[in-house]
């Protein structure tokens, strides 16, 4: 109830560290009222997501609080790393019919419950790709990096071992991707691919230079950009060179972050100076 009742995300996350879910089967799922919006989701209460959503009813409360303050009816917004479709169905719910969200997601095991939730919510603008977006286009493994459902990557650390056999999926170019679903222009992005955030948008290099999104949400996490050989201050650096200014949340705020910042861990929100 503590957990439920907080008014702002800060200390809940140590809270969670000490509690978890009552047991449940491997495969069984639980739906919950999307707090904050009038919309339900579908999900797997094992795992950071699960237990968040279990206990309060929502995760990752102050990016989905400013994605519906940035999105308005009819705009385009894309969804990488979709997983079972939490900001896909919210941005779907914020654009409206005349919107669109495309989702790319390339874990065949989470589609099902993926379109389940867009069903539930009774959107029909909302289409997915079960394609893995990166710099190149071509055929990798997806390894799952850990036991919590849908937490894979395209790269491992040396420290690393999958858990499982790897996955055999498609790569493609964020670019090539949008050409291909007929997308002609891009108002906001959430990338979270588990340390391959600079590889979608080394993808999307030609679109970031002609028609930038307004925004783009992406997790900087230096152990886990260390997969792909990169390092916060590369995929800020990238961003910044397009014309972003960079936040990062603060507490119950969003921070400007300062160009001397240094390594980060922080989820970030670009906002490109001309939009």
């Amino acid at each position: 109830m503590v957990v439920r009742l907080w008014p702002v995300p800060y200390g809940v996350t140590r809270i969670l560290r000490v509690i978890r879910p009552p047991p449940v089967r491997a495969a069984q799922l639980l739906t919950t009222r999307l707090r904050g919006f009038p919309l339900q989701l579908r999900f797997d209460p094992r795992g950071a997501q699960g237990y968040f959503l279990y206990y309060r009813g929502v995760y990752e409360e102050r990016l989905l609080r400013k994605l519906r303050q940035l999105l308005a009816p009819g705009m385009t917004f894309v969804d990488v790393g979709a997983n079972i479709g939490l900001y896909s169905v919210v941005a779907g719910h914020c654009v409206g019919p005349r919107g669109l969200v495309l989702a790319f997601e390339p874990q065949a095991e989470l589609a099902p419950v993926f379109w389940e939730n867009v069903r539930m919510n009774r959107l029909s603008n909302v289409r997915h790709a079960a394609i893995a977006l990166g710099r190149t286009a071509g055929v990798s493994s997806l390894f799952r990096v850990n036991d919590s459902p849908g937490q894979v990557s395209l790269r491992l650390r040396p420290d690393e071992r999958s858990v499982g056999p790897a996955a055999v999926v498609t790569v493609r170019t964020l670019s090539e991707a949008l050409r291909e679903q007929g997308v002609v222009s891009v108002h906001g992005m959430k990338i979270d691919v588990e340390g391959g955030d600079l590889d979608v948008l080394e993808g999307f290099r030609e679109w970031l230079a002609a028609t930038p999104p307004k925004f783009i949400f992406c997790e900087c996490i230096d152990r886990l950009l260390a997969r792909f050989g990169h390092r916060s201050e590369d995929l800020i650096r990238f961003l910044r060179g397009y014309g972003y200014v960079v936040y990062y949340p603060s507490r119950t705020r969003w921070a400007l972050l300062e160009a001397d910042a240094g390594s980060v861990t922080h989820d970030l929100l670009a906002l490109h100076t001309s939009r």
